[in-house]
């Protein structure tokens, strides 16, 4: 079973739980940025002053044209000066804060301008804790395939010969499973249900936001058992 898609920037537990449960994950860097709007490769939610509230990393677009997102960079180098003051505003006073900010500051502060390559790193970082070999990624920039939207998608689970792709509950909209049929292919439905876990600073669970959310609350042992204990298409 292979999962595909786009590096994102902290992503939620529903892209960790595809993760945990996929044979391989494809991340798909060599699309393009999407010309307008936010977009989750730079920007995701954390619990703000006891909201769930977007946080967007600035980055550089072309005035005209597209760019991939493997060319994508920060607009500023320093835009980590203001990120990691919000997480120690938001979240110092978490239970589990102190053992994973020292690294995310040092993975801030050590990196190239560009955001695929910061997002790589970050989610390979996120899965160390969650016992998930690094040997189950690969990136798409890597596989040649120059098609576009489903058809890309079904080349690459051909490429790699695998026989099951992975689909998330957002991909409805807009992708064409008769596509995968056609090949001979099977599409497996996520249906990724949201836990709840105890989550300081808010009266009501805020479900959506960052990992980093739940690392900070409940720490990764949790995580790693909320993720593994439901199964796919359950």
């Amino acid at each position: 079973m292979i999962a595909i898609h786009q590096p994102n920037f902290f992503p939620w537990l529903g892209y960790f739980h595809k993760i945990v449960h996929a044979d391989k994950f494809v991340i798909l860097d060599d699309v393009q940025l999407v010309k307008t709007g936010g977009s989750y490769t730079h920007r995701v939610k954390f619990l703000i002053s006891g909201k769930d509230v977007w946080y967007s990393v600035p980055v550089k677009r072309p005035k005209s044209g597209t760019i991939s997102i493997a060319e994508t960079e920060f607009h500023r180098e320093d835009w980590h000066r203001k990120f990691l003051n919000s997480l120690q505003m938001n979240y110092a006073k978490h239970k589990f804060f102190g053992d994973y900010f020292p690294e995310i500051e040092k993975m801030c502060k050590n990196h190239d301008n560009l955001i695929a390559n910061f997002n790589e790193k970050s989610i390979l970082w996120v899965c160390s804790y969650l016992g998930i070999s690094e040997e189950k990624f690969i990136l798409s920039s890597s596989l040649g395939i120059d098609t576009t939207s489903t058809e890309r998608l079904a080349d690459i689970v051909t490429k790699l010969e695998d026989r099951v792709y992975l689909e998330g509950g957002g991909a409805g909209g807009y992708q064409e499973d008769s596509l995968f049929e056609e090949r001979g292919l099977k599409v497996q439905k996520q249906n990724f249900k949201h836990p709840t876990y105890e989550q300081k600073g808010s009266a009501e669970f805020k479900a959506g936001l960052s990992i980093l959310d739940a690392f900070f609350n409940i720490g990764h042992e949790a995580v790693a058992d909320l993720l593994k204990g439901q199964k796919i298409g359950e």
